[in-house]
């Protein structure tokens, strides 16, 4: 008996395999020997949830109880006040679309809003929705998806706190400055060393302003003092005091600042200004001479007058006053540097019997003025044609006697006369000094 069985159970296992090999190569599910690659809208097996593939519709005996799936959740930016992509994808073991939509929903805006209804286009699809992130950082906006398939299976993502999708917003627009400039100019060219420079500048921000950093280059590229913001508009005035080191510098600043989400503002250019010591010292003359030696006669001689000038900071120009002509004339020249020779020359022509008086003054670079030499003077002399020269002392003499209103012909006649009373007054000097001797000796 147990035999028969046997035999049964082996007949029924060959009439199977037989009835399977009979349908050639099966591309699909074999399912009680049933090869479901040739299924034209019959559900093989649905209760193990095997379907036939290429039907544009579930047939009615084969019901779809699975629900639609996401994966690859992905945003493309966190920036307050930007555009955001919100992506997902979706796919379903059977069909999305031909009936199949989605629902995109956040709390964007600050309470919780649902976009409108839309189809799904194809199985997986991937749905991005595009919204504009609130302007305001910091803020956490949170979202989800509501989504069906074609057989109106129904599935979402978290929508609970702690579960759903959410970013933070961020700040990413640097602070921006205006207005930013110092009082430099009032000095001048140059800003004096120990003097204060007031520096100003206005920083806003579309959110809110962190801290601003003061900058200077008086001893290198340095970060001077800061000012810690609290708003989003805010100025930041300070001053610089130049120093003795500064002196002949060119001092820069500038100011950097950031937000509070660090987005740094580093492009203000340089101010820049001059710094030097105040001079309020004139310039310095030496060597001031001319080569007459008191006494030239006339045309016969060029009289060269020459001053030495010098300044700590550099000369600007120098003037000679003379009265060659019998009245006051001035003749200026440029100068440079900090120290130059002035030369200048009289011509004595013509200038018989006159005493010709020059002086000279000097201004640096810096306006200072030195006006403070004294006259030199000289003495024009000439003799007539075939008569002996006048000596040096005549013309002293006369001109003596000119102020006091002696004519030049009683000049001639007395300074004979005291010629001849001045030997006169020697030779008696020597006659006494010898009898005296004589008288000293006898006793």
């Amino acid at each position: 008996m147990k035999n028969y069985i046997l035999h049964f159970i082996l007949f029924l296992l060959i009439i199977q395999s037989n009835l399977v090999s009979s349908q050639g190569e099966c591309n699909g599910p074999i399912i009680n020997g049933v090869c479901c690659d040739s299924c034209t809208g019959i559900c093989c097996h649905p209760e193990a949830g095997v379907y036939c593939l290429g039907t544009t519709a579930i047939p009615s005996d084969c019901p779809d109880f699975e629900s639609p799936t996401y994966s690859r959740n992905i945003t493309n930016t966190t920036a307050a006040g930007n555009s955001c992509e919100f992506k997902l994808e979706w796919n379903d073991n059977y069909w999305l679309n031909n009936s199949g939509g989605y629902i995109f929903s956040t709390n964007n805006s600050g309470t919780w809003e649902n976009s409108t209804w839309a189809a799904f286009s194809s199985t997986p699809q991937n749905t991005t929705i595009v919204t504009v992130l609130s302007s305001t950082p910091g803020n956490l906006i949170a979202w989800c998806y509501y989504a069906n398939d074609t057989s109106g299976n129904e599935n979402t993502t978290n929508c609970q706190p702690n579960n759903w999708f959410y970013l933070i917003t961020t700040e990413t627009i640097k602070p921006r400055y205006s207005s930013d400039n110092d009082n430099s100019s009032s000095y001048g060219s140059y800003v004096p060393v120990n003097s204060p420079v007031k520096i100003f500048a206005k920083w806003d921000d579309n959110y809110k302003l962190s801290t601003a950093i003061f900058r200077h280059n008086s001893l290198g590229w340095m970060n001077a003092s800061y000012k810690y913001f609290s708003t989003g508009s805010e100025w930041y005035n300070t001053t610089y005091t130049t120093s003795p080191a500064d002196d002949g510098k060119t001092v820069c600043w500038n100011q950097w600042a950031n937000d509070t989400a660090n987005n740094w503002n580093k492009t203000m250019p340089n101010h820049c200004f001059n710094v030097i010591i105040p001079d309020i010292t004139p310039p310095n003359y030496n060597y001031d001479a001319d080569t007459s030696g008191g006494f030239v006669e006339e045309g016969e001689k060029l009289v060269n007058i020459s001053t030495l000038w010098s300044d700590n900071k550099g000369l600007s120009s120098a003037s000679i006053m003379h009265n060659e002509t019998g009245t006051w004339i001035a003749d200026t020249t440029a100068l440079t540097g900090t120290s130059k020779w002035y030369n200048y020359t009289i011509d004595t022509t013509n200038h018989q019997g006159k005493t010709i008086c020059w002086y000279q003054n000097a201004t640096d670079t810096s306006g200072n003025k030195n006006a403070s030499m004294i006259n030199h003077c000289f003495n024009v002399f000439s003799s007539s044609q075939g008569e002996a020269s006048q000596s040096p002392l005549e013309s002293l003499f006369e001109a003596v006697l000119k102020t006091m209103g002696v004519s030049s012909t009683e000049t001639s006649t007395r300074f004979a006369t005291l010629i001849i009373e001045f030997i006169g007054m020697i030779a008696l000097s020597i006659m006494l000094i010898i009898l005296l001797e004589s008288i000293l000796e006898n006793k």
